[in-house]
């Protein structure tokens, strides 16, 4: 149940995420005790669910969208677009504008 309510407000506020001691406080509990609890409910800590969470929309915003990195960067509340880059292909091992290019390519043509 705690994470039904931690995963609630991150549904609700998806841009700029809650942080993990914003969604241990909604829970009413000790960050770590927080902590302890998703990853033990989710396999992974709320640090990386959130991360996970914010490149899942930032893959959306560039196959679906036609915003820049600059401007896809600034809405999912990262420093620069150099950190979401250097973030995103860290995690996808792809740039964003390779990975919106090979996603792209590979959808079908909708004219």
């Amino acid at each position: 149940m705690l994470t039904l309510g931690a995963l609630r407000l991150i549904e609700e506020r998806p841009a700029p995420l809650p942080s993990v001691a914003e969604l241990a406080e909604h829970c009413a509990l000790s960050r770590n005790r927080f902590g302890e609890l998703f990853k033990a409910a989710l396999g992974m800590s709320p640090k990386q669910y959130l991360e996970q969470r914010r490149m899942r929309r930032a893959m959306s915003l560039l196959v679906h969208g036609d915003a820049s990195i600059a401007d896809i960067a600034e809405r999912l509340a990262f420093c620069d677009a150099y950190h979401f880059s250097k973030r995103f292909k860290a995690l996808t091992g792809l740039s964003p504008r390779h990975y919106r290019a090979h996603v792209r390519r590979s959808l079908p043509d909708q004219s």
